[in-house]
């Protein structure tokens, strides 16, 4: 093969991981658009969080061509994760295997799409000041006190 023709064969695959990459963003946009629509209505017709939140959360891990094992057993009690948050890719792969309320810094609620995707799935929003601290930590006490289990990043 000619150096040329490497080239070319370099620049092929370079377009089709870009397309690969608009169409997998663009069916995450889709997954996020129609869920969320089905989350408003299901959610208040039934307050069930969790059951939409873990569908969206493994479809957009399908999406994304994120693929997990997990080892071990997952907490079924009421539990707070603590994780070190190293991804978008994490939010998605701890929701679909956890059933749990994300705690996000305020910010994320006003953040377009991601904000509200992220309030259908019932999301706390906690200031990061210090002064809003002990807001903070009675806005998680009432998430524990009604029996949720609790991701933090």
């Amino acid at each position: 093969m000619s150096v040329k023709q490497m080239q070319i064969l370099s620049m092929m695959c370079d377009l089709y991981r870009s397309v690969r990459a608009v169409i997998r963003f663009s069916l995450f946009l889709c997954v996020a658009f129609i869920l969320g629509l089905i989350q408003i209505i299901y959610g208040t017709l039934t307050r069930d969080y969790y059951t939409l939140t873990r569908i969206f959360h493994v479809l957009c891990c399908f999406v994304l061509n994120v693929r997990v094992h997990v080892q071990g057993n997952i907490e079924k009690s009421q539990t707070l994760y603590a994780a070190n948050h190293l991804s978008w890719a994490d939010i998605f792969v701890i929701g679909a295997h956890v059933r749990a309320i994300f705690i996000a810094k305020s910010e994320v609620s006003g953040w377009p799409l991601l904000g509200q995707l992220a309030r259908l799935q019932n999301t706390v929003f906690i200031r990061r000041m210090k002064k809003a601290t002990k807001e903070g930590v009675e806005r998680v006490g009432q998430v524990l006190d009604l029996g949720h289990s609790i991701i933090l990043f």
